[in-house]
């Protein structure tokens, strides 16, 4: 009698409309939150030394680490703003 009944069974459109899925898109949403800004600030606090030791031994140092670290700031300072971006989009799509 239940042979073949467990194929149509559609679990996440079952669950889609109780008060716990939302609960735990919410949950998971603030954890992703969470981890991007972790992530955005070590870029931050590498982005900041990495400038500082610009400033102070860019002078007596081989052009091509100077070069490097240059290549490196613009990357770390691209990837803050991308983090920043997507944490913008992951909040916005929070409080929906």
């Amino acid at each position: 009698m239940l042979e073949g009944a467990h194929r149509n069974v559609d679990v996440s459109s079952r669950y889609s409309h109780s008060p716990w899925a939302a609960v735990s898109e919410l949950e998971r949403l603030k954890e992703q939150v969470a981890y991007l800004k972790l992530w955005q600030g070590v870029m931050v606090v590498t982005d900041i030394s990495l400038v500082g030791w610009l400033a102070s031994a860019a002078d007596g140092t081989r052009p091509l680490l100077v070069a490097l670290a240059v290549v490196a700031v613009v990357l770390v300072t691209v990837g803050i703003v991308m983090a920043h971006r997507v944490g913008i989009a992951l909040d916005a799509g929070r409080r929906k």
